[in-house]
Order: C-alpha cells, then sequence, then structure tokens
C-alpha cells in the first residue's frame, strides 16, 4: 500500500500519514470488538481492500491534479515567453523607428546634418589609410527666399522634397551619401572621387533637375529652379580634418553664386553650359 501510494505521486510524509491511520483503522474494530474476538478474515480483507482502493484513488486525484498544475504552469510560461518575445519585437521596432528618426531628416527622407557629420568623419578616416580622395558636394537651392515668398511654404516644401530626389536619382556611387545640410542647402559625400569626377557627378545632378523643371516665377536667374554647386576633393590625412574640405566646398559654393548661380564651381572646373 505504502508503495502504491508512493508510486501515484503521494509525497512520502503524506503516504506515511495516510498509511498510518489505515493501520489505525484496521486495528480499530479488533480493539473495539476485544482482543481476545479477532478479525474475521474476510473483514480484515475488505478493510484492506477498501483501504487500498481509498488510498489508490486519492493518489491518482493527486496526480491528476499535479499533472494539471504542471500543465497550466507550462502554458502561463509559453503565454510569458510569447509576451516577452513580443515585447522584445516591439522594443526593437521603436528603436529603430527612433534610429531612424535621430538620423533623417523628417521633410525629406535624407540623411540630417548629423549623420552627415558622422559619415564624412568616417569617410575621412577610412579614405585616409587606404590613401584614396573624398569628395564634397555643397549645393544650395538658388533664390529659395523668393520661392517661398511667392509661392508659400507647402510649395517650398515640395520643392525641397523634388530637390531631394533629383539628388539621389544622380548621386548613384557606393559608400555615397546624400545628406539634408540645413534649410535650401545640400551636401553629397563621393568616396574615391577626385574634382573631375567629382565634378562630373555635380554636373548630373545639375542636368537632372533641370529635367524636372520646377518653375520659380521669382528667379532673376531662371524661370525654373535651379542649384548652385561647389566641389571639393582631396585625399585625407592624419594633419587635417574633414573641416577643411567642407570649408574648400563651401568656398567653391561661394564662387558659384558670386559667378552668376546655376552652376558648378570646384578645383580646375567652372561649367555653366551643361
Amino acid at each position: 500500500m505504502l508503495g502504491g501510494s508512493l508510486l501515484f505521486l503521494w509525497p512520502p510524509a503524506t503516504a506515511i500519514a495516510v498509511h498510518s491511520a489505515c493501520a489505525m483503522g484496521l486495528l480499530l474494530p479488533t480493539w473495539i470488538l476485544g482482543a481476545d474476538e479477532p478479525m474475521e478474515p474476510g473483514l480484515l480483507m475488505t478493510f484492506f481492500v477498501l483501504g487500498t482502493a481509498v488510498i489508490a484513488a486519492a493518489g491518482q486525484l493527486h496526480r491528476y491534479k499535479a499533472v494539471k498544475r504542471q500543465s497550466a504552469a507550462h502554458v502561463e510560461v509559453e503565454h510569458l515567453k510569447a509576451q516577452a518575445e513580443q515585447f522584445a519585437a516591439t522594443l526593437q521596432e521603436r528603436t529603430t523607428e527612433l534610429e531612424m528618426l535621430a538620423s533623417t531628416d523628417a521633410l525629406t527622407g535624407l540623411a540630417n546634418r548629423r549623420t552627415f557629420e558622422e559619415v564624412l568623419a568616417q569617410r575621412w578616416r577610412w579614405l585616409g589609410r587606404e590613401q584614396e580622395p573624398l569628395a564634397l558636394l555643397m549645393c544650395d537651392i538658388d533664390h529659395f527666399k523668393a520661392y517661398n515668398d511667392t509661392l508659400g511654404h507647402a510649395a517650398g516644401d515640395r520643392c525641397l522634397q523634388q530637390v531631394a530626389e533629383a539628388l539621389l536619382k544622380a548621386v548613384q556611387r557606393p559608400m555615397g551619401l546624400v545628406a539634408r545640410h540645413g534649410g535650401e542647402e545640400f551636401a553629397v559625400i563621393l568616396c574615391e572621387a577626385d574634382t573631375l569626377g567629382a565634378t562630373a557627378v555635380a554636373r548630373r545632378i545639375r542636368r537632372a533637375l533641370h529635367e524636372i523643371g520646377i518653375g520659380h516665377p521669382s528667379s532673376p536667374t531662371s524661370k525654373r529652379v535651379t542649384l548652385s554647386i561647389g566641389v571639393a576633393s582631396t585625399v585625407p590625412t592624419r594633419t587635417r580634418d574633414p573641416h577643411t574640405l567642407l570649408e574648400t566646398a563651401d568656398s567653391a559654393l561661394y564662387e558659384a553664386k558670386q559667378k552668376g548661380r546655376d552652376r558648378v564651381v570646384g578645383g580646375r572646373s567652372d561649367s555653366s553650359n551643361v
């Protein structure tokens, strides 16, 4: 009986207590009838069978409840795991969204100025080790304030988006980056591009914008939106930092504006008839 109860998952202490009670139950009739009147074998057997049946039934019930609790615990654990996985996926999605918001310009979808500066510094170090040229284009929409004043800020926002699309279409170089540098100014990073190669890309940008043909009724330069582009290229060194390249490109951009706008200026290149 003790072995059977243990087999049905009774805890040892419980099994001993139950069997002690059953044993007392078997002896109780003998005490009641008196020591000189031993219990009849048939009645003793009946008590024995009934006791064994009760213990077996109780053991089965205990086992059923234990299995049920174990199953419920397993279901709960799986549910908690699923919740944890869903939470982790949601957290990763939100983190990715925040990273994207932190690195891109909300209006144009291009890299923002912070990302531009980080990538420029990375490319400077990398190409400095490789001793390959790094080029930078600084692009400014001509007479953009007049465009906004004439057509409104909603049209100005759409214009910025169209210029961004033209830049992305024209700049298709490995490891390149197109960024909104601020306001109506854009910057383009070109890896392994010398001045002539970078100037060719700048001319392609200018042509792409001409093909779009965004009307500009208040521009003294043209009846369509145009860009002035400054080009600079150098092989990075440890003795200089990327801001020297940025200053050179800014100077070229200023020169393009001084020479009449809607042109590319950089190094030996000065093109206004692309």
